[in-house]
């Protein structure tokens, strides 16, 4: 949808989620579960 800073801000379905974004940088494996839990998808 848009980004913001060092955020990344995405829709799905009604939902806002809100991603840190740093390049070079991998996402911790708490943030990943917590997006695959709000989007839905296990």
């Amino acid at each position: 949808m848009r980004s913001k800073g060092s955020h990344r801000i995405y829709i799905k379905g009604g939902k806002r989620i809100v991603l840190p974004f740093h390049v070079g940088r991998i996402l911790h494996p708490k943030i990943v579960k917590q997006v695959m839990t709000a989007v839905g998808t296990n």
